[in-house]
């Protein structure tokens, strides 16, 4: 059977790297999308509750090259597995590319085929399509949810990254499972968060049981979906070796609180403390990971701070982290944090150009 993740453009290493991670399995990248087969609906019950990675979870049904609106209509989808005498769908379109037709032409054309009552508010089936490029994917969404959004995240940054950026900045950085890991810069936790659940092995959606769409689909009714869950639950271990650190109590009091939503407050330890201070918390070379969102220009924000605060973290880095460690960040701007690495004798290892909506960042790992 084919499935997908989709996932934002740029991150396809992280799910392709969590695929085989939870499945096993090895997965053909294409821009924005993950594919891979699996032998089972056991494996996407397991992948649906575990990943951090995905945006949606498809089984895939067809995919094609188009050149206009027009090649949509020629899409003829096989849902037999899929339906019942009262099956109900409704067809979802997820575009990231410009184009002359929007996410509902494309929904039209498609439904267009489906001989099934439609119900937009409540479907018992959702066609998914996702459109990249000159490419357009087509498959059954077996969660019926936006797997990147986050139900721990009720006190939000400005600049807050999504849990699936922030999932995939860590496994950028490689730090293993009980490595120590750092943010300097927590914001509303959100890193430290996604590190704590990977740690652990704490299901993402371990709150979000009953929210699946599979739980009420045709090819999932003779599988123990509550069986599968309890087993994964099984494994959830205690780690304290993840550490969030902001300079605002504000911040540290929010990340807090979405720690315990997220039902991890116990494997994160939160301090408020300057930049300039985290020597004073750490050992020397105690630290395989800082991982962060950096601080960014505002209009609170000018540069001339920033790179004041650039400085003080190549100089924490290189006195806190491990012969081996790494420091791993998202930024706007590569070249100063280039610069200040050099003159502390640091450098740049690997970097990765994202694209999180209209926004074009970079992901960034330096060693000694």
């Amino acid at each position: 059977m084919k499935a997908a993740i989709t996932t934002a453009n740029g991150l396809e290493f992280s799910a392709e790297a969590e695929v085989k991670e939870i499945l096993g399995v090895k997965s053909v990248v294409e821009e924005s999308i993950v594919k891979f087969e699996v032998k089972d609906y056991y494996s996407l019950v397991k992948l649906s509750y575990l990943s951090q990675s995905a945006h949606k979870l498809i089984v895939l049904l067809e995919e094609i090259q188009f050149k206009s609106i027009d090649d949509f209509s020629s899409v003829k989808l096989d849902l037999t597995d899929w339906v019942g005498s009262e099956t109900t769908f409704a067809v979802r379109c997820k575009k990231d590319t410009e184009e002359s037709f929007d996410s509902a032409d494309v929904e039209g054309e498609v439904g267009k085929n489906i001989d099934l009552k439609v119900n937009l508010d409540n479907p018992d089936l959702i066609v998914y399509v996702h459109v990249h490029g000159n490419k357009a994917y087509f498959g059954v969404d077996i969660t019926g949810m936006d797997l990147s959004k986050r139900q721990y995240k009720i006190f939000n940054s400005v600049t807050s990254l999504k849990g699936t950026t922030a999932y995939s900045l860590l496994k950028f950085s490689g730090v293993s499972k009980d490595g120590k890991v750092v943010d300097v810069n927590c914001r509303d936790g959100t890193l430290a968060i996604e590190a704590a659940l990977y740690s652990c092995n704490f299901p993402v959606r371990y709150y979000e049981k009953d929210k699946f769409l599979f739980l009420r689909m045709k090819p999932f009714s003779d599988i123990d979906c509550e069986k599968i869950f309890s087993e994964l639950d099984e494994k959830i271990s205690s780690n304290e070796n993840v550490f969030a650190l902001d300079e605002l109590q504000r911040n540290v009091t929010a990340a807090q609180k979405n720690s315990k939503v997220a039902g991890v407050n116990k494997n994160v330890k939160f301090t408020r403390v300057e930049l300039d201070w985290v020597d004073t918390k750490f050992k020397e070379k105690e630290v395989d990971c800082i991982v962060t969102n950096f601080i960014w220009p505002t209009r609170h924000v000018s540069e001339k701070e920033i790179a004041k605060k650039t400085k003080e973290l190549m100089y924490q880095a290189k006195y806190v982290l491990t012969a081996k460690g790494n420091l791993t960040l998202i930024t706007r701007l590569p070249d100063m944090i280039k610069e200040f690495a050099l003159k502390e004798e640091l450098k740049v290892s690997d970097e990765k150009f994202i694209e999180i909506g209209d926004e074009k960042l970079t992901l960034m790992k330096i060693i000694r």
